[in-house]
């Protein structure tokens, strides 16, 4: 029965749903609503911290940030064209999201309810004309 409970909260103490949760990532996820629409990357990152994950397509750059959470990590996205925010959305990723998978929120970015905003398809499809 110890084994079973054992495994049972296993996935609390790892990632999606942790009990470590980082309290810098927290921290810095709690100012995203300081971050406005024309804003630099660098002033972003000033108030941000550095992001947990980053990638480049079709003109447009996107910075993730998470926050990990009980059973969920919340998510914010900024989305860069010639080096100013142009947008940004929230999402959240749960367990049943990533398949009971555990481990540190920048490993499950773009998932669970993840919607690219759609000002940054209208750019991305502006650029492959």
């Amino acid at each position: 029965m110890k084994k079973f409970l054992s495994l049972l909260f296993v996935p609390l103490f790892f990632g999606c749903g942790s009990l470590f949760v980082d309290p810098e990532e927290t921290k810095a996820f709690k100012k995203n609503f300081l971050v406005n629409e024309g804003m630099t990357k660098q002033e972003v990152v000033e108030i941000m911290g550095n992001p947990v994950a980053s990638e480049f397509s079709q003109g447009v750059e996107e910075f993730h940030y998470c926050s990990t959470g009980y059973g969920s990590d919340d998510y914010v996205a900024f989305f860069f064209k010639n080096g100013k925010v142009v947008s940004k959305t929230t999402y959240n990723v749960t367990l049943s999201d990533i398949g009971g998978v555990t481990g540190k929120c920048s490993k499950f970015v773009k998932r669970g309810n993840y919607r690219t905003p759609d000002i940054v398809v209208d750019l991305r499809t502006t650029i492959n004309q």
